[in-house]
């Protein structure tokens, strides 16, 4: 009878391993590349190099989130704020205005503009003084050695501050002129005094384009062609320098709203001791945080976070390596020892992470059982056709929602790891991952057909 029992188990499995064989084979990724866990991974329905040790990329994040989801947990929101040292007499502040960070990742033009609306209320329509910047809640590391060492004018490359705004990043729009021979039109988000933009691409027939765009400093410079049938394109640029990025975003703001700033200087200091409170502006919830960190993979929420969690344990300072330490060991009271892999980045966006693809099962299956964690951290990760890193993807698949994961990708790296959600049993934890040499196009179809194969299943 036990062993009937045993033989009706187990065949259903062979027969999905078989097929998943084959999808590998046929794919021409080299099985010494792979590095495969699905199912429990105590008892795994199939698995392919499971306790080697590989780059896990942006799959990184997923300890990330569930670390920050199980220290703040659901509903805890960073706060950025506005302080004054002085006296203010006929709406005239004779003193300084200072903008202390305290690590919202999520300060963005909405929220900028609430701490101004919130600031007006105090009746104030000069400032004397200059603005200044207060960064103290982090260490000065705004670009951490962790990261790779090549540096990029890309938005996933943009420096973490205490104060930051609009990820540290400007969005670059550009339109074709109004004829054939006209400049683009370019338009910056959020318009800022911080950027000079050089436009030096042109207007030209037809509705195919070669634009570029470069940020060298502190001047974005367009080149290139742009055909008049040409619907806009975005760039995502990073800024250079946090703390005059933020000090001349809140003037703007200031400006906007009808307040002159005399001493238009922007400095870097701490509050004083003596200073009040006079605005305060909330950030995002943690579960939108996390829900933003992985459906975009986005890297700057990755390591705010995780410098937000060096705080939580007891740092007078966030650094990425006393938060990484928190987040290893918060990931131990998973099952997976912090002596045993090796995590420095907490985005992913380094080669000295090494996981294997059985350690990320145990950490999938055990946040999919942890009440404080499962709901927020299910809910964030990208599903195909929805929102994020797996819009694109498995697009032909019916059942979209039954895909949950996260993806990875660095030159030689491809990665997703997630769960397979099923009608009448628990979700099936799977986790994919590729180092090899060349065919990270191949592994991603690759892992996009062993997903769809599992749900169809």
């Amino acid at each position: 009878m036990i062993r009937g029992l045993f033989l009706l188990l187990l065949v259903p499995q062979l027969s999905f391993g078989h097929d998943l064989d084959k999808i590998i084979k046929k794919s021409g990724v080299p099985k010494s590349d792979l590095g495969i866990c699905i199912g429990a991974a105590t008892s795994p329905i199939y698995e392919v190099n499971s306790k080697q040790k590989l780059i896990p990329a942006s799959l990184s994040k997923i300890l990330t989130g569930i670390a920050a989801l199980k220290t703040f947990g659901s509903g805890y929101r960073f706060k950025t704020q506005l302080y004054v040292d002085g006296e203010v007499t006929d709406q005239t502040l004779k003193g300084k205005l200072y903008i202390k960070g305290g690590g919202d990742p999520s300060l963005v033009s909405e929220n900028m503009w609430v701490l101004v609306n919130n600031f007006l209320r105090n009746d104030i329509r000069k400032i004397d003084g200059s603005v200044v910047v207060d960064n103290s809640a982090y260490d000065n590391a705004f670009i951490d050695s962790s990261r790779e060492d090549s540096r990029v004018d890309r938005a996933y490359d943009s420096p973490v501050s205490a104060a930051p705004f609009n990820w540290n990043s400007i969005g670059v729009y550009v339109r074709p002129g109004k004829k054939k021979g006209d400049a683009v039109k370019v338009f910056m988000d959020p318009w800022n005094s911080y950027f000079k933009v050089t436009d030096k691409a042109t207007t030209t027939s037809g509705s195919g384009q070669d634009v570029w765009v470069t940020r060298t400093g502190k001047e974005i410079i367009v080149t290139g062609k742009m055909g008049i049938g040409h619907s806009e394109k975005v760039f995502y640029k990073n800024i250079d320098d946090p703390v005059q990025w933020v000090g001349t975003g809140l003037l703007d703001f200031l400006g906007q709203r009808g307040i002159e700033v005399v001493n238009k200087k922007v400095q870097e200091g701490k509050v004083p001791s003596g200073a009040r409170l006079v605005a305060e502006a909330p950030g995002w919830s943690i579960d939108e945080l996390v829900n933003g960190m992985l459906r975009f993979s986005n890297n700057f929420i990755a390591e705010m976070l995780t410098k937000n969690l060096a705080l939580s344990n007891g740092a007078s300072q966030g650094t990425i390596a006393t938060g990484v330490h928190t987040i290893k060991k918060m990931i131990s009271t998973y099952g997976v020892k912090e002596s045993e892999y090796e995590f420095i980045n907490p985005s992913g966006l380094s080669r000295e992470n090494k996981l294997t693809a059985q350690q990320l099962s145990t950490i999938l299956e055990n946040a999919r059982k942890d009440f404080w964690v499962s709901g927020g951290f299910m809910n964030a990760l990208p599903f195909p056709s929805g929102e994020g890193s797996l819009s694109k993807r498995m697009v032909k698949l019916d059942e979209k929602r039954w895909i949950r994961a996260k993806t990875g990708l660095l030159t030689g790296v491809v990665g997703l790891a997630g769960y397979i959600g099923q009608k009448n049993s628990e979700p099936i934890t799977f986790v994919f991952i590729y180092n090899g040499n060349g065919k990270e196009e191949k592994a991603r179809e690759l892992f996009d057909r062993l997903a769809v194969e599992m749900v169809n299943k």
